[in-house]
């Protein structure tokens, strides 16, 4: 019952972090075609980190896997 459970957890978790990853590419696409790639500020490897960093999902399944 509980690796079930931590399975479910892990699932949910993974859901929640490709969410915020989603969002971060629409916006970057977004903004490719209305500022232009070359003159974009922030380039989508560092949206993707600065995604992983500030919204660590997934850390859950590690977390609920070691306790």
């Amino acid at each position: 019952m509980l690796n079930n459970l931590r399975l479910i957890f892990s699932i949910v978790c993974i859901v929640l972090q490709v969410i915020p990853l989603i969002i971060a590419y629409t916006g970057w696409k977004k903004d490719c075609k209305t500022i232009g790639k070359e003159r974009l500020a922030v380039s989508l490897s560092e949206r993707i980190w600065a995604g992983l960093i500030c919204f660590p999902f997934w850390l859950g399944p590690i977390i609920a896997y070691c306790s």
